[in-house]
């Protein structure tokens, strides 16, 4: 069949429309299982130097949706707080979602939305993970004797050696913040040229270039990045509800809360590990009278689950007042994420 010209137009700009809702359809979703699924992904290989084995990483939180692959099946799998991950294994955030992953006793990253992150090796003595794309906040334990940890970007390393960092990575740069102690920061295509970051400073690697001098960082960065950090969770969380309420300026469960934990106590009681009971307030105040306030309130969940027949031995409760509030905001909404109660496993 003929078409002239304008009709030819006139079609291609159909096409070119409707690719264009179905990006606006699937968002950020199906832009992510594009990269993560794209051949150039950096899948890890086997190391030729045998190295000792190291623990496996372990999701510790999961807000949102996470998915997760080991390096060789290529396929995808929802994950959930207590999930084990080996060496090899790929994990993909999608908006408003994130994730702490324990990569060995003292060192927990979050992996935050629309991140694609994967485990290159899980060495007793190396640990090097790969960011193609996203954000990736990271606590790394001070190291001693051959112990190292690196960060891999499409265009940058960055050498850890006991510190708090963060990587921001999009197709165009990395950016490396240095929260404590010291980073080594390099492109491979310089590698003699490497920037070290000290404390509360940045450095910007681009493609075919070298690291940028080290830069303060911003108040608000900083003010942001210690607020996540403060809220890494090395242990794992069971759950988190603010669906457990108390009556105003007191520690008395609402009839509410009594429901709430009716189901969290089927939840709970399967659970063979200590539980630890974290009690948070909003941060309005004196943080004396927060901790207090929220320690009673800990307590009464305690003693609750305690009268429903959880044993007293596998319960403790601890008040963390508002010095670990998940949004800065002063909104009702905000005010009541950040009046929660966590359970989480206890290993200590």
């Amino acid at each position: 069949m003929y078409l002239s010209r304008g009709e030819k137009e006139g079609i291609a700009l159909a096409a070119v429309v409707l690719l264009m809702l179905s990006g606006l359809f699937f968002g950020g979703r199906a832009v992510l299982n594009a990269i993560a699924d794209r051949p150039d992904l950096p899948a890890p290989v086997e190391d030729p130097v045998q190295q000792p084995p190291g623990e496996p990483a372990m999701v510790t939180y999961v807000e949102g949706d996470a998915d997760g692959r080991s390096g060789t099946s290529g396929q995808w799998d929802r994950l959930a707080a207590g999930d084990k991950l080996d060496r090899l294994s790929v994990i993909r955030t999608y908006p408003g979602s994130y994730l702490d992953l324990r990569l060995q006793t003292g060192t927990v990253v979050r992996v935050m939305e629309e991140t694609l992150f994967s485990l290159s090796n899980l060495g007793s003595e190396r640990i090097e993970v790969d960011i193609r794309e996203g954000e990736v906040i990271s606590r790394v334990k001070r190291l001693a004797g051959k112990q190292e940890f690196f960060v891999q970007t499409p265009g940058a390393v960055a050498g850890v050696r006991g510190t708090e960092l963060v990587l921001a990575v999009d197709p165009e740069q990395t950016a490396v913040f240095g929260m404590s102690g010291s980073v080594e920061v390099s492109n491979p295509d310089f590698p003699d040229q490497t920037t070290t970051l000290g404390v509360h400073e940045r450095s910007t690697v681009s493609s075919g270039v070298a690291p940028t001098d080290p830069q303060p960082m911003t108040p608000e960065e900083i003010d942001r990045y210690q607020r996540i950090l403060d809220t890494l969770n090395e242990e794992q969380v069971l759950l988190v509800s603010d669906q457990i309420t108390f009556q105003p300026n007191s520690a008395e469960l609402t009839p509410g809360a009594q429901e709430a934990l009716d189901e969290i106590y089927d939840q709970l009681r399967s659970v063979e590990s200590r539980i630890e009971i974290l009690g948070h307030t909003a941060d309005i105040g004196s943080p004396q009278s927060q901790v207090r306030l929220s320690t009673e309130r800990a307590e009464s969940v305690r003693d609750y689950l305690i009268e429903r027949g959880i044993s007293e031995s596998q319960l403790s409760a601890t008040g963390m007042g508002g010095s670990r509030p998940l949004s800065e905001d002063t909104d009702p909404a905000a005010l009541r994420r950040n009046r929660r109660v966590e359970f989480r496993v206890n290993s200590d």
